[in-house]
């Protein structure tokens, strides 16, 4: 019975009302968007507007879960300009990603996670320094 307790293990809420730092929440953020880019990223290439949108679902889902992350901490100083970008970044894939393919889509996701993908690394490096 050693390390047993008689109390529940409780799961992670959102209803908390701590502060988070920008170092944490990048850390949930990161992992969650880098899967949604690699399943974009591992459809076959020359892939239709309409097998993109599907194998963009899981980025779309990772926009959305990212930007409720990144809104529960404050956001001051140098670093709001970096998490701005990040955040208008994350939009636009999140729009892009809600709406029926048309002939520029593949051109586009392919744009938008690229700028998404680099907002993120600036407000890395930006959270590191």
């Amino acid at each position: 019975m050693a390390g047993c307790t008689t109390t529940a293990p409780t799961a992670h809420t959102s209803q908390t009302t701590a502060a988070y730092t920008h170092a944490q929440v990048l850390g949930w953020v990161t992992p969650t968007l880098d899967n949604g880019f690699s399943f974009v990223q591992a459809a076959a290439p020359g892939a239709s507007a309409e097998q993109m949108f599907a194998a963009s679902r899981p980025l779309s889902t990772a926009s959305s879960v990212s930007l409720h992350e990144l809104a529960r901490i404050p956001w001051l100083g140098p670093l709001q300009p970096k998490e701005k970008s990040l955040v208008k970044a994350l939009v636009a894939l999140e729009v892009l990603t809600t709406r029926s393919p048309g002939p520029a889509y593949v051109r586009q996701l392919e744009a938008d996670i690229h700028t998404a993908q680099a907002a993120l690394g600036e407000l890395h490096r930006a959270v590191s320094n």
